[in-house]
Parts: structure tokens; C-alpha cells; sequence
């Protein structure tokens, strides 16, 4: 079925079979010579291809790319069941440096908002049961109870690579998982903590190494291989995942 037609682009949705399952698609033609493929945010199968391009063609062209379609459209699938699995919420299980721990919320309209640790059980007394509430008193939480753990590593690093660096603080932000300032202070997102230790140690590594470097450059990423030669497959995580701690 056709969408929208004009001098530039034309928008076609329409769906086909692959291996038993109805894949929906959205074909966006413009005054592009070659076809590309994507998956949205919501699953949706995005297909740009030159305008003059026939439908039936395009299909073929998907039944050919079966293999990639199927592949990524199972990704999207799972990033959006680890989302889901990110929220916080009673009986949830979640890793602070690699240790487990699970969360315990408790309502009582009577009483104040008590945050307390025993027996890796975080839990939560509160008269307000909102999910804002409830991340906003974890992520309180965290920045004031787990700011140990981040100092220790950048320590432990710091000394490995010989330097020095100002005051280090946590943050709240979605996708900026640390940073380094002209006066040699460091910003971790504290949702890092969550994250596999080698992701976080992989972080700390990467901003004390912009504290030789202010750059990305070869000199940098030279650095930062030296104390974590693995360094390649710790960003391509954070590419994958990092959008599931947001």
C-alpha cells in the first residue's frame, strides 16, 4: 500500500513471510542508486531504495537478506526485554560491580523514605510508590553508597598508568557513561555500576587516559590498549547495551 508520493520520495508499508514470521516493513524510496537496511527503535523493518524501484524487487531483495533481517530483528527483540528488565521494581535482581544483590519495596503511606542495605537486599520504605520515586531513591542510592567502588578502580588504574586526577563524582545521564575535565576531574555515570566490571574498568581506563590525551586519537586509543587490550570489545558492548541501563 502507498503512503505518500512526491517529487523526492515515495513511503510504502506492506509486510512479507520469513521462516514462519510476519516481518512489517516500511520502504522509503528517494533519488538514492542503492538499497539499505534497518531496524527501528520499535521493530519496524526501515528500507531505503531508489524511487523507481519496483515493490517486487525490493522483496527479492529481503527474501535474499533473510539471514540479516531475522538476526537483528531478534537483537531488537531482546534490547527491548532487557528495558523492561532495567526497571526497577520489587524482587528485582541487579549487580553492583559485578556482586548480586536483589531490591525489597516496601509502601507505607505512614511512613518517611528509608534506603537501607542488609544481607545484599536494598530495600526501600516509602509512601510513594511511583516508578520516578523509586529509580530516582535508587539512583540516590548509588551515587552515595557505591562511590567507593569507582574510587578504588580509578585509584588502582590511576597508579597502573602514573597519574594523577582531581575529584571524581557520579552522574545521572542516559549515554554519557564518564568524562574527564580541563582541571583533571572525572565524571562516571553511576549506572556503570551495574554494568559487567570489565565494562566499568574499561570507562575508567578510557577517561584517565584523556587525562594524557585530550583527544581520540591513534596516541589515545594506544593508552588505553595497553591497560586493557580487549578495549575494542568493551566499546562495541557499550554500543549494543548501554541503551538498556538508560
Amino acid at each position: 500500500m502507498e503512503l505518500q508520493k512526491t517529487g523526492l520520495k515515495r513511503v510504502i508499508e506492506g509486510n512479507l513471510i520469513l521462516d514462519k514470521k510476519l516481518i512489517n516493513y516500511k520502504i522509503i524510496g528517494s533519488s538514492r542508486t542503492t538499497l539499505s537496511l534497518q531496524i527501528a527503535g520499535d521493530g519496524e523493518l526501515i528500507v531505503r531504495a531508489p524511487k523507481h524501484l519496483k515493490e517486487e524487487e525490493i522483496k527479492k531483495f529481503l527474501l535474499e537478506k533473510k539471514n540479516w533481517i531475522l538476526t537483528h530483528l531478534d537483537k531488537s527483540v531482546r534490547r527491548k526485554q532487557n528495558q523492561i528488565a532495567m526497571k526497577w521494581i520489587d524482587n528485582k535482581a541487579f549487580t553492583i560491580y559485578g556482586e548480586e544483590f536483589c531490591l525489597s519495596i516496601v509502601i507505607d503511606k505512614n511512613s518517611k523514605e528509608i534506603i537501607q542495605l542488609k544481607d545484599n537486599i536494598l530495600q526501600i520504605i516509602t509512601a510513594d510508590e511511583s516508578e520516578k520515586n523509586i529509580k530516582e531513591a535508587v539512583a540516590f542510592w548509588f551515587k552515595k553508597a557505591c562511590k567507593g567502588v569507582l574510587i578504588k578502580r580509578t585509584a588502582y588504574y590511576a597508579n597502573k598508568m602514573n597519574l594523577s586526577y582531581g575529584k571524581i563524582t557520579l552522574k545521572d545521564q542516559k549515554t554519557c557513561w564518564g568524562s574527564c575535565s580541563g582541571n583533571r576531574n572525572l565524571n562516571f555515570n553511576w549506572k556503570l555500576l551495574l554494568m559487567p566490571p570489565s565494562i566499568l574498568d574499561y570507562v575508567v581506563v578510557h577517561e584517565l587516559a584523556h587525562l594524557i590525551h585530550m583527544n581520540h586519537s591513534a596516541d589515545f586509543w594506544a593508552v588505553v590498549g595497553s591497560i586493557v587490550p580487549d578495549y575494542k570489545e568493551c566499546r562495541k558492548w557499550l554500543k549494543e547495551n548501554g541503551r538498556n541501563y538508560s
